[in-house]
């Protein structure tokens, strides 16, 4: 435990439906149960606050454009000073931090987390844009006292786009696996397919984006129900929808393929799956894979950058495809379902991520226990 005179603040988190809400969620309430006294600072309003510990403070700021956003920030530094300003924002949240503290003159440690490749903000620019967020970019993570990024290629992308020292980098887990993940995924799901068990379902878990290229496993999965038979159940919402189930029935999958929409639980799904697939062109660290094997549940996923190789130790614990591989995506399901690791090996790959190890690596890392 830590002294309730420490401070931590959370800065950028913004609640919603991806993979990040969970893990900010755990690392805040785990950073509160270990002792420390924990401010989570807001711009806008998030529906997430009933998941937050009740111990934790909301320190609301207001909305307010970017550049207002570090006058106001700054005049909470000044008057908190909290030890610790953890930024999970955007690359701009990241600068507002850095000027923050400038601006207030306090020794706040500023730390970001990044959970995504620098580069691949960057790169989206025309090219004069792209040389003026280039600077700006690595100004800011010069600026910061510890990055924490939660893949190793993520690291080095961080070191190639910005020029800081990998010193000043640290390679952490996230804090995905909250500790009453059984009892959610003993939970039904409220899926006939899933709850009866009368058929194998494959299951995947994303939001309905071209980045999550579920049009590569519709194919694949249209190839596997030659050999077996078997659902396809894809949990998420997104602007693919229509397009999805537009190929489910032009491949002759659409009775067999379902799309419920969002859940507040996904692991009363993966537990109940016969296999996970993720399927992206390219991730942060896909958290979703690790919530499978936490269940027990067999993957297979793309060897996207960033992640998947790592989670899944280069195929030790799940198989890895190329991306966009239709052929080689159906061969590693129809192997997956005929065999694959024991879900108590699974589950124990999946340890490393729980979120009171990894916050505790967390705050070991910023000086606070």
């Amino acid at each position: 435990m830590v002294s309730k005179r420490q401070i931590l603040s959370f800065y950028g988190f913004r609640g919603g439906r991806g993979g990040l809400t969970p893990v900010m969620v755990n690392l805040i309430n785990q950073s509160s149960v270990l002792g420390l006294n924990v401010h989570l600072i807001l711009h806008d309003d998030v529906e997430e606050l009933d998941k937050i510990d009740k111990k934790v403070d909301v320190v609301r700021l207001g909305k307010c454009v970017d550049p207002v956003k570090s006058y106001v920030l700054a005049s909470y530094l000044k008057k908190v000073c909290p030890d610790v300003l953890l930024s999970s924002y955007t690359e701009w949240g990241n600068r507002n931090a850095v000027l923050a503290r400038q601006l207030a003159g306090v020794s706040t440690k500023i730390v970001f987390r990044v959970g995504a490749t620098p580069s691949s903000t960057i790169n989206s620019f025309f090219p004069f844009k792209r040389w003026l967020q280039m600077g700006m970019l690595s100004w800011s993570y010069r600026q910061a006292d510890l990055i924490i990024a939660n893949s190793e290629e993520i690291v080095c992308d961080i070191v190639s786009t910005t020029g800081v020292s990998k010193d000043k980098i640290m390679r952490l887990n996230n804090p995905t696996v909250p500790e009453d993940v059984l009892e959610r995924a003993a939970k039904a799901s409220g899926h006939l397919w899933l709850d009866r068990q009368d058929m194998p379902v494959v299951l995947a878990v994303g939001r309905l984006m071209k980045v999550k290229d579920f049009p590569t496993l519709l194919r694949a999965f249209a190839i596997v129900r030659r050999q077996f038979e078997c659902r396809l159940v894809i949990v998420g919402e997104g602007n693919k929808r229509k397009e999805l189930a537009k190929l489910a029935s032009s491949l002759g999958i659409a009775q067999h393929f379902d799309m419920p929409g969002y859940s507040e639980n996904p692991f009363s799904y993966m537990a109940k799956a016969a296999l996970f697939v993720l399927s992206s062109v390219r991730e942060g660290s896909p958290n979703v894979l690790i919530e499978a094997l936490a269940c027990g549940t067999p993957v297979v996923s793309t060897d996207c950058p960033t992640g998947p190789a790592e989670i899944l130790e280069n195929g030790k614990y799940g198989r890895l495809v190329p991306v966009g591989d239709v052929d080689k995506m159906a061969q590693a399901m129809i192997e997956a379902l005929k065999q694959s690791p024991a879900p108590d090996v699974l589950q124990s790959a999946a340890q490393r991520y729980s979120a009171d190890l990894c916050s505790r690596q967390y705050l070991e890392a910023m000086g606070l226990i």
